[in-house]
């Protein structure tokens, strides 16, 4: 048998099979972008529903923390490196803060007061 590749990628065998319990990088990776869209696109379905019946700072609080959850099992499913100084955290959460609940919470406001839940023509 071979040894997977710099790549981690599964060699192949001289007689073309393919090395056994290795797979290819891409497929965590593209698995994981999947779910990263999924859930992402998912904040303007879940708005236009829930600001029917719920806060918007409620709506999103609930929704990022579901999100986190899931990405974070695959996270930890896929053994990825994590950041080990304090400082790599605190800029993330803030980037994280900024970056996607300021504007899903301000989506869910604009819906509450009106805004139109489709795009104009």
């Amino acid at each position: 048998m071979t040894a997977p590749n710099r790549a981690g990628q599964a060699t192949e065998q001289p007689d073309g099979r393919r090395t056994r319990g290795v797979r290819p990088v891409w497929l965590g990776r593209a698995a994981f972008a999947v779910v990263f869209v999924a859930v992402w696109s998912s904040g303007f379905l879940v708005g236009s529903i829930g600001t029917r019946t719920v806060a918007p700072g409620t709506l999103g609080f609930w929704r990022f923390l579901t999100a986190s959850a899931v990405l974070g099992v695959i996270a930890v499913a896929e053994r990825g490196r994590w950041p080990r100084r304090p400082a790599t955290w605190i800029h993330l959460i803030v980037t994280g803060v900024l970056l996607q609940t300021c504007q899903f919470v301000g989506v869910f406001v604009a819906l509450i007061w009106g805004c139109p839940r489709e795009s104009p023509r």
